[in-house]
């Protein structure tokens, strides 16, 4: 190794002259980093030649003998330690000891877009070796290469980094091939690349150009070694030229040319608007925009799109390029691949149009989580750009806090003017330690600072942001006080430049405007224009404009110009004319611009409204007038500007007429008559009046007033014909009124008005009435029910005559005289008196209680008038009303409370009035207890059991209820029997006391039991044909039961407790049952009468084979049936061929003991 340093040392002065006498070289520093096993040391970081070769002097060499070194850390120090972009030569003759390293070196190359190119000058161990893969590994994944050279050559690849470093470089080409010759590919010179590179690695390398034209290209050698050959192609022509390569090891070839156009590309979870707002490398699985940033001097390259290739260079997908600002792109939001992945941006050149394509540096990989620990960290905050920002009102804006720190802190925004947390938007930049969190301000309208606060579990940071809108209210133009011509158009400005903007309101004479056929406004309100020019716009405007923060109004007066009043000339005031002839009233006007309306009115006489006619020209014409014309006209001019109006009269000249009145008056005698004669007629006709054909003449009596209306005092003697006559030069006309007078009735007051009389008398009432015409006579009745009733009287006087009077004509008469003059009326009171009388509405005068009866009530129901006053009699002493043992009711009813022993006896009610006296006498049985009444219902109960005994009678929980057996009382309330026993038999009364009294209802209770059987019985009786047979169902019970028997589910018309049968047939068998009942329950008994024999079927049948039959015994259809009885031998003959089978005996029988009548014969067939 000490012979490769001492090369470097000699060629460090080359290329640190190649970089100082370069323009375009974008080196800034250099960076020397050594290593062993196990030490890494940064030698130096300088931009000084002599202090990098004071750094290389220092080196000593010092260990060998062991190949693996730790080159993977050392190479990890020196990308740390670079900057972005840079080119990391690896001088090494050894193997990396820490080869696992890989993941993550590789990871911070592609963090810095560095270049990692190996110069291998010897080999310990074998090739294939991942301690040695990990280099080539490591080349690929970096755009670098790896080269070997004996250690006398390092010289030369110094040379090639010289080249390298002394212009900015782009990659035109990265190839790989296997063992071979002849392997070509193109790369493509825009007018942005000049001075082409080409470096072969491979044994024994080879390497030809072709031109654009076909033509071979002329090259220059930089080395030339048996495994490496690079070569130069100067000022390389435009156009896409061909290489051909070849070696007889694996061959990797990179192109690349010195070039004035490059890019920076950048990822970020938000949509950026500089590259310093994104990271080089995106996350796994994560969306977020790829940005670009294009390094171009002469500023004439657009781009258009951007390609993601795999590394054997394949399209994975292409987004377009949307240019934010000058030479800054952003693609729509992407899920980038999660393996290594190329990016090539696409354009061209705005000058020539020339297609311009640009590779990344190096291959991109998304981050991932290293395999290393992390190390815990507090959480740090950083607001990207300045602390103050001052923006437009109501731009948006977007703050940035830029956190570190593991684990992944919790950041949150927060107005510190409101103290509101604010949503946000948070992502991960660059894993494990880097995250963003935004903060997007649609609208900016207030001052305000936000706060973005990160924490974790080591700690927490936060920062500040003031934010300050900034506003403007500047008056650009504003209306002064104008006027427009009529009808002409016009605009009023008010014009304001604001931020935020202003709303301008537009006010005519105070009132707001509102746009219409002839108002416009502006889209922001500031022009307000007039279309065409009319009186109402005159007036007073007032532009108020005004916004969040500020707010002005303005006046301007608006006048208009080029028009005059209206004027008539005014010197004919009336016009005469006869009824009949046409007439032309005329209204001349004069002056007047525009031209002005005429309108005609019309007022009738004496009326004080004008009413529009349908006339709008200057001359009213009128064909054939008569009264209905006259009046007064008015016409009216009018324009825009104003009006004039002037009134003409129209006298109508026709003979006099009397308006329609009463032909008749009918007036009572004193009245006020007025009769009246409205006069028309033109000139005014002169009025006379004249009484029965003489002239009336004004008096104290008879009065003419000034509308000729005559008025006089209604007499006998006024009473005749009134005659009303109008004359004029035109003619003469009258009206006559026939005056009748009147007395109105009335009657002559009665000398008393309240009259009595007693029952059975008669009554006379006087109604003497006077009037002219003779007043009618008219009697009403009104009874003590208010019930009206009209009468009649035949009386000449008309007096009402009333005969043999009973009570119900007590009450108020009225009689009502009437005539054409009134009425009049008179009432009387009359009161017919009547003494008591006592109805009863039963007949029995006795009652009968039961001691401890609630209440008796005696009814005393009297008639009479006055009415009758009640008083109750016991033993010659009166009883007292309102005590604890009697009450006397409204209605004379007794009520007698509690009932005891005392209350036995005679009660009498003695009606009284004033007229006379009745009494009644009533007899009281006090009992100890009820009589028993009619029974009602019979209860059965059953011994030894309870049972609760309701009454018929209806009750409530309050009534007093009690049962009685006999004489004694058995409960007081409901009544519940218990243990029941046969002495319980018999008649319970039971009696309901209310305050109403006492009622009582009897019912029977009859104590039984259920039926039950007296002796025990063999239900299964045996059939012998002949012999009697007992089946008995003897059984006690109470009531007595009652028998019913059924043969074979058959009904019996027997009802003994003993079915006899004297002589047993085969209709006898079957099943027999008993039912036993009584009011309490049912009990059954079931026999069955059946045989221990067979039974055969000897009916004839077609087939001549005789069946041993199981007979169901209840069809009763045993015609055929022949019985065999038990033990007895029977031969049967089977027809069929000349063969018999004799059975000569049966052997026994199979039975069913739980079904009898299922008999199966088994037979021994011999």
């Amino acid at each position: 190794m000490n012979d490769d340093i001492e090369m470097v040392k000699s060629g460090v002065s080359a290329i640190f002259n190649t970089i100082l006498n370069s323009k375009s070289s974008q080196v800034a520093n250099f960076i020397l980093v050594t290593f062993n096993d196990p030490d890494i040391k940064i030698a130096t970081i300088t931009t000084n030649e002599e202090g990098f070769r004071d750094a290389l002097s220092l080196i000593k060499v010092d260990g060998g003998g062991d190949c693996p070194e730790m080159a993977m850390k050392g190479i990890e120090e020196a990308v740390t330690m670079s900057l972005p972009g840079s080119y990391i030569y690896v001088f090494t003759d050894a193997s990396a000891k820490d080869h696992i390293a890989f993941p993550r070196v590789k990871s911070i190359a592609h963090k810095k877009q560095c270049r990692i190119i190996f110069v291998l000058t010897g080999i310990c161990g074998s090739e294939s070796d991942p301690a040695y893969r990990v280099y080539y590994e490591l080349a690929d994944a970096t755009s670098g290469q790896v080269f070997h050279l004996e250690k006398n050559e390092v010289r030369k690849i110094l040379d090639y980094v010289a080249e390298t470093v002394k212009s900015q470089k782009t990659e035109l080409a990265s190839k790989k091939f296997p063992p071979g010759y002849g392997n070509t590919f193109n790369y493509t010179v825009d007018d942005k690349t000049k001075d082409v590179v080409i470096a072969i690695s491979g044994m024994k390398p080879k390497v030809d150009v072709t031109k654009p034209d076909g033509s071979e290209a002329e090259t220059e050698d930089i080395i030339k070694t048996k495994e490496i050959a690079v070569v130069k192609v100067p000022d390389a022509e435009l156009g896409v030229h061909t290489v051909k390569v070849g070696s007889e090891s694996e061959t990797k070839a990179v192109v690349t040319g010195a070039t004035t156009l490059s890019f920076q590309h950048g990822f970020s979870a938000f949509k950026p608007t500089t590259i310093k707002d994104t990271v080089t490398r995106p996350i796994s699985d994560k969306k977020s925009y790829l940005s670009i940033e294009l390094s171009n001097k002469d500023n004439d390259v657009r781009l258009k799109s951007v390609e993601i290739l795999d590394m054997d260079d394949k399209i994975i997908f292409k987004q377009p390029l949307y240019n934010v600002d000058k030479d800054f792109y952003v693609t729509e939001q992407i899920v980038s691949p999660n393996s290594m992945f190329r990016i090539v941006v696409e354009g061209y050149n705005t000058k020539t149009n020339a297609p311009i394509r640009r590779v990344s540096l190096t291959p991109i990989e998304p981050q991932k989580l290293l395999l290393d620990k992390t190390v815990n960290r507090a959480a740090t905050v950083t607001i990207e750009g300045e602390n103050t920002r001052k923006l437009k009102y109501g731009n948006t804006l977007q703050l940035q806090c830029k956190v570190n720190g593991y684990p992944q802190p919790i950041v949150t925004w927060t107005d510190e003017k409101t103290g509101v947390t604010l949503p946000s938007v948070y992502a991960a930049v660059d894993l494990p330690y880097d995250y963003i969190s935004v903060l997007n301000l649609e609208k900016v309208t207030t001052n305000t600072t936000y706060e973005c606060r990160a924490v974790n579990d080591y700690g927490e940071d936060k920062k500040s942001v003031t934010v300050e809108a900034v506003t403007k209210f500047i008056i650009l133009n504003v209306s002064e006080d104008t006027s427009i011509d009529y009808e002409y158009n016009g605009k009023l400005y008010c014009l304001i430049d604001s931020d935020p903007p202003s709303h301008v309101i537009w006010y005519h004479n105070g009132e707001e405007m509102k746009e219409n056929d002839d108002i416009e406004k502006s889209s922001d309100g500031s022009v307000l224009t007039i279309n065409t020019m009319q009186p109402k716009y005159e007036g007073k405007y007032t532009c108020e404009v005004r916004n969040k923060f500020h707010r002005k109004i303005f006046f301007i007066n608006l006048s208009m110009s080029g028009t005059a009043l209206p004027k008539i000339d005014k010197t004919t005031t009336d016009v005469n004319v006869k009824s009949g002839q046409n007439v032309d009233i005329i209204c001349s006007v004069i002056e007047g611009i525009p031209q002005p309306l005429v309108r005609w009115s019309f007022k009738k006489l004496f009326e004080k409204v004008f009413t529009e006619i349908s006339e709008e020209s200057d001359t009213h014409h009128i064909e054939k007038t008569d009264a209905s014309h006259a009046g007064t006209y008015k016409c009216e001019a009018s324009n825009i500007i104003g009006k004039d109006s002037h009134q003409i009269d129209l006298i109508v000249e026709y003979p006099p007429t009397i308006k329609y009145g009463r032909k008749f008056v009918n007036a009572r005698e004193g009245e006020r008559i007025r009769i009246l004669c409205e006069v028309d007629g033109v000139p005014k006709p002169e009025v006379k009046w004249t009484f029965n054909g003489a002239l009336i003449k004004k008096s104290l009596h008879q009065q003419i007033y000034r509308d000729n209306t005559l008025s006089f005092e209604a007499t006998m003697s006024t009473a005749g014909s009134y005659t009303c006559e109008a004359i004029n030069k035109l003619g003469t006309a009258s009206k006559t009124t026939e005056v009748v007078t009147y007395a109105p009735a009335s009657i002559v007051p009665p000398i008393q008005s309240s009259l009595e009389s007693i029952v059975g008398n008669s009554l006379t009432l006087p109604c003497q009435a006077s009037g002219y015409p003779k007043p009618k006579i008219e009697w009403t009745f009104i009874n003590e029910h208010k019930d009206l009733r009209k009468l009649s009287t035949s009386d000449a006087s008309g007096a009402l005559h009333l005969s043999r009077v009973q009570v119900d004509q007590s009450g108020f008469y009225f009689c009502f005289a009437r005539n054409a003059g009134g009425s009049a009326n008179i009432a009387y009171e009359v009161q017919i008196l009547a003494p008591p009388s006592i109805t009863c509405s039963f007949s029995a005068k006795t009652f009968a209680v039961v001691v401890n009866d609630l209440v008796l009530r005696i009814p005393c129901n009297a008639t009479g008038n006055p009415k009758p006053t009640i008083t109750w009699v016991k033993n010659g002493l009166n009883i007292a009303a309102g005590t604890e043992w009697h009450d006397i009711e409204e209605d004379g009813t007794l009520v007698i409370k509690n009932i005891d022993d005392y209350n036995d006896g005679m009660y009498t009610c003695v009606a009284q009035n004033s007229v006379g006296t009745d009494s009644e006498v009533f007899n009281i049985n006090v009992l100890p207890y009820p009589k028993s009444t009619l029974v009602t219902n019979s209860v059965y109960v059953e011994v030894e059991k309870s049972a609760r005994i309701d009454c018929d009678i209806p009750h409530k929980r309050t009534d007093i209820l009690r049962w009685y057996k006999g004489s004694k009382i058995v409960a007081s309330g409901e009544l519940v029997l218990t243990n029941i026993k046969i002495s319980d038999d018999g008649l319970y009364t039971c009696r309901v006391s209310t305050f109403s009294g006492s009622t009582s209802a009897t019912k029977r209770v009859i104590v039984g039991y259920k039926p039950s059987f007296i002796t025990e019985e063999d239900e299964y009786v045996e059939f012998f044909d002949g012999r009697e047979a007992y089946l008995s169902c003897a059984a006690d019970g109470d009531p007595m039961p009652k028998i019913t028997w059924r043969h074979n589910d058959k009904e019996l018309d027997k009802t003994e407790n003993i079915l006899y049968i004297p002589s047993m047939s085969l209709n006898d068998l079957g099943r027999y049952s008993c039912d036993v009942s009584n009011n309490f329950g049912t009990i059954t008994r079931n026999f069955e009468i059946s045989t221990k024999g067979c039974l055969l079927n000897i009916q004839t049948n077609t087939s001549d084979v005789p069946e041993i039959l199981s007979i169901d015994l209840r069809n009763g259809a045993l015609d055929n049936i022949v019985h065999i009885p038990r033990g007895e031998s029977i031969p049967l003959y089977c027809r069929k061929g000349n063969n018999a089978i004799v059975i000569k005996k049966p052997q026994g029988f199979i039975q069913d003991e739980n079904k009898r009548d299922n008999i199966k014969p088994k037979l021994d067939m011999r």
